[in-house]
C-alpha cells in the first residue's frame, strides 16, 4: 500500500542520515564517498516493472563530484563501473563508454 511504502522510504531516508552523521561524527565525511541507488521494487501504479515505467534512484556523492542530473536511464550494474572511475581503478573501454554521462559530473576523473 501507499502507506507501506511511505513508512519503507521514511526508514531508509533516518537509515541514511544516521549513516551520513556517524561519517561526519568520524570526520571522514570529506574523504567518504556515498552511492546509493535501489531496485525497480513494486510499481503501485502496476505497470510493467521496465527502466522506463520506474526509474530508480542512482546517487553518487563525495570529493570532486559535482552536483547533476543523468537524465538517461542507469543500471544498478554501472555501480561497480562508477566506483572503479572514483577510485582509479582501470576500467575496460566498454565500461568507460557507458559511463560518458556520469564522467562530465567527476572532477577527478581525466581520461
Amino acid at each position: 500500500s501507499s502507506v507501506d511504502y511511505k513508512l519503507a522510504v521514511e526508514n531508509i531516508d533516518r537509515g541514511v542520515g544516521l549513516v551520513i552523521e556517524t561519517v561526519k561524527e568520524l570526520d571522514l565525511f570529506e574523504h567518504t564517498y556515498f552511492i546509493l541507488t535501489s531496485d525497480h521494487g513494486h510499481n503501485a501504479e502496476g505497470g510493467d516493472h521496465s527502466t522506463s515505467d520506474s526509474p530508480v534512484p542512482f546517487i553518487v556523492a563525495g570529493p570532486g563530484i559535482k552536483p547533476g542530473e543523468i537524465a538517461q536511464p542507469v543500471a544498478n550494474n554501472q555501480v561497480a563501473q562508477v566506483a572503479a572511475l572514483l577510485f582509479d581503478v582501470p576500467v575496460s573501454p566498454d565500461w568507460t563508454n557507458s559511463l560518458f554521462p556520469f564522467t562530465r559530473y567527476f572532477e577527478r576523473v581525466t581520461k
